[in-house]
């Protein structure tokens, strides 16, 4: 049932069915201006890969992470799970891949490079989910 309804309320605007790009670019302007900051005592070219990495990376696993966010929120019928799985599963995998894209050679501080991403992504989709549950339980009733 819940599965049904998800599949007629599609936002078409700015999203599809695995990809929020509204969310994906809101993310990348954040996040990639955060990691150039926080590279930015390395120099220009140094901060400018970081920052590059981030933004691409957040807006292509951003905007994938987001929607599986609401995607997880109205799967299930159950509204604890709903919620759960919709904070830790996209969490967790931004934090990692996040993690591994400034592992690869250029960033100059990997671990530091994550900290907003650590910081931001568990209460983002904790709301993000959250609030799409509450859209859905609202159509239910």
């Amino acid at each position: 049932m819940y599965k049904k309804i998800k599949e007629r309320n599609v936002d078409i605007n700015y999203s599809s069915k695995f990809f929020d790009f509204k969310m994906g670019s809101i993310g990348a302007l954040i996040m990639g201006g955060i990691v150039y900051y926080a590279n930015s005592e390395y120099g220009f070219d140094s901060a400018s890969i970081a920052a590059s990495k981030q933004a691409a990376y957040t807006f292509l696993a951003g905007g994938s992470m987001t929607k599986m966010c609401e995607n997880l929120a109205q799967y299930f019928q159950n509204g604890t799970i709903a919620r759960i799985a919709s904070s830790v599963v996209p969490s967790v995998s931004t934090i990692s891949l996040t993690y591994l894209v400034h592992s690869i050679k250029g960033t100059p501080e990997p671990l530091e490079s994550i900290v907003p991403t650590v910081l931001l992504a568990p209460p983002a989709f904790t709301y993000w989910g959250h609030k799409k549950r509450k859209e859905l339980e609202a159509l239910v009733d």
